[in-house]
């Protein structure tokens, strides 16, 4: 009872200062822009919330604070007007921000290791897109790379099923002992 009490509670928080901050910038008190507050805002709310599901353990709220986090650094970055990254670029930011979210997942619970997986190729992926669309890498580069070492992929997914399948039966002795007469 106590969690639903403190999840109403802190959204209500959220929503009292958003919706005061707004009023006070409709009566000229003070003088900002809603993605000056809003960004902010949902930046520290994301951090709030995946770092309660790191707490908890709860993989959903690790997810989803993940996603609001980074999804909120992208779009503050982009209102500060000190950097020029075109809206475009949310593709590429995609794949980064997914792919940190599945290490995110792993980090909650490290035995859950193939999240990590999913989450270093997307990271993989997001870059070198990143990379190549402000001309440090080309296109042709990352198609021989791949071209090269796909199958490196098959060799460690291979490992990590057997290293997986090894882990299960461990400690657990299989020999078959004969009855004692």
């Amino acid at each position: 009872m106590s969690r639903t009490v403190a999840r109403v509670s802190l959204l209500g928080i959220f929503l009292i200062v958003f919706g005061a901050l707004l009023l006070l910038k409709k009566f000229g008190v003070i003088d900002v822009h809603v993605h000056e507050i809003l960004w902010p805002a949902l930046t520290l709310f994301g951090l709030f919330l995946a770092g309660r599901g790191l707490a908890e353990g709860r993989k959903w709220k690790v997810f989803w604070g993940t996603v609001l986090f980074m999804y909120s650094i992208f779009f503050l970055i982009r209102s500060l007007d000190r950097y020029d990254i075109p809206f475009d670029m949310i593709f590429p930011a995609t794949f980064l921000v997914f792919g940190v979210v599945f290490v995110m997942l792993f980090v909650n619970k490290p035995a859950e290791w193939y999240f990590l997986v999913p989450g270093l190729l997307l990271l993989a992926v997001g870059a070198s897109m990143i990379l190549t669309e402000y001309g440090y890498w080309y296109g042709w580069e990352i198609r021989d790379a791949i071209a090269t070492w796909w199958p490196l992929a098959l060799v460690l997914m291979g490992a990590g099923m057997l290293l997986r399948q090894r882990k299960g039966t461990g400690g657990e002795d299989k020999t078959i002992t004969p009855p004692v007469l």
